[in-house]
């Protein structure tokens, strides 16, 4: 495999996977561009809950054409956060958005469109999808929310690998590199200690 997706709501869950399976494979890592940085480049607002349905449409085709052209350079990578992730965030928090039945339609147009080239460009692109699936005991609606748009955005993938509190994540990860630079434990201890630190 050599293009492999990482979903999932805990950034730091992700940020292991993806730095251990960039060490068993040698291959690039394709990061997320934070919302912070493409908030100072366009002039948005500072938080992302806080802004308004065309920031947030914006935000993401922004970052889904700045993924497209960082992928497109690669032969080989990891991709944290995937373009799955920035559309299920802002389809979560304009899910929250209170508006009459005009704009309502015309957002469900505007996200219908925009999952549907995301889907076909990830599903041609992607030998493989791994979703961190969002075991917290939580009662952050918002955190379920994305959990189950990404579960969503992902079911059209072929491979698709997920993973909970109950995984054994070294056997997945020996399942999906078939020959690791270094051991999926020695890659993981190596991740967890590098993000965490």
């Amino acid at each position: 495999m050599n293009k492999i997706a990482i979903t999932g709501v805990n950034k730091q869950d992700r940020m292991i996977l993806t730095q251990a399976l960039s060490y068993l494979t040698g291959y690039d890592i394709v990061r997320q561009t934070t919302y912070s940085i493409q908030a100072i480049k366009y002039g948005w607002n500072n938080e992302l809950i806080n802004c308004n349905r065309q920031e947030l449409f914006l935000y993401a085709i922004a970052s889904f054409t700045e993924r497209i052209k960082t992928e497109q350079q690669c032969k080989q990578y990891i991709s944290n956060g995937s373009v799955f992730n920035e559309l299920a965030d802002m389809e979560a928090i304009v899910d929250l958005f209170v508006c009459g039945k005009r704009e309502k339609k015309e957002q469900q147009f505007m996200i219908a469109g925009m999952k549907r080239i995301i889907t076909e460009y990830a599903v041609k692109e992607y030998d493989c999808t791994i979703h961190i699936r969002n075991d917290q005991k939580s009662n952050n609606i918002s955190l379920i929310n994305i959990d189950n748009k990404l579960e969503e955005l992902i079911e059209n993938c072929e491979k698709v690998y997920r993973i909970n509190k109950e995984s054994v994540v070294t056997d997945i990860l020996g399942k999906i590199i078939l020959n690791p630079k270094v051991s999926p434990q020695s890659a993981l201890e190596r991740a967890k200690q590098d993000v965490v630190k």
